[in-house]
């Protein structure tokens, strides 16, 4: 995927975060994008490392800001101690239907991820995208170890919302990705 094509997708995403009442600050499309390539499959060029709050690319931050500066997007400056929101730019619905084959094809992705997000705070994103790093890379590894992996590299995230990331995860994975890829 071009990088402008996969700029159209992200826009795309953005917009579908947005319907679901989704915050959509950087922390959300970055949570958001790293569920959408690892879970779904959709060739985003973003490389991403766990970081502070969970997955993150520093790839994708250089994107998200190309992207204000050639109008797909815009930042909304917020109340204190809020960042601010990233809406959509002049630019965002030209993108989508210059790209649009690529948005349509990729778009039940988008809207199962944007589904899984819905409204979700950067705590729960944090555990969900962590909980999938961890099972992408031991998918064998039984409950106890996963929780303890996840309560390892996070030890803010208590044991049942660790737990229940996974459960969300592996029920994300068997079901709407899963239907993607029949």
């Amino acid at each position: 995927m071009t990088p402008l094509a996969e700029s159209a997708v992200l826009c795309s995403l953005r917009d579908a975060l947005e319907a679901r009442g989704s915050w959509c600050g950087e922390t959300h499309l970055q949570k958001a994008a790293y569920l959408l390539k690892v879970a779904t499959g959709v060739p985003l060029s973003a490389h991403f490392v766990l970081y502070k709050h969970g997955p993150f690319s520093f790839d994708l931050r250089d994107s998200l800001t190309d992207m204000r500066v050639r109008g797909m997007f815009r930042l909304e400056p917020q109340p204190y101690p809020y960042g601010p929101r990233i809406a959509a730019g002049r630019r965002s619905d030209a993108m989508q239907e210059w790209f649009a084959d690529q948005v349509e094809a990729f778009r039940p992705a988008v809207e199962a991820v944007a589904d899984l997000v819905d409204g979700k705070g950067v705590g729960a994103l944090e555990s969900l995208s962590t909980a999938l790093l961890l099972l992408r890379d031991d998918p064998a590894a039984d409950d106890h170890s996963l929780v303890a992996q996840l309560r390892a590299v996070k030890p803010h995230i208590g044991p049942e919302e660790a737990k229940a990331a996974f459960d969300e995860i592996r029920a994300f994975l068997k079901g709407p990705v899963a239907r993607l890829a029949s």
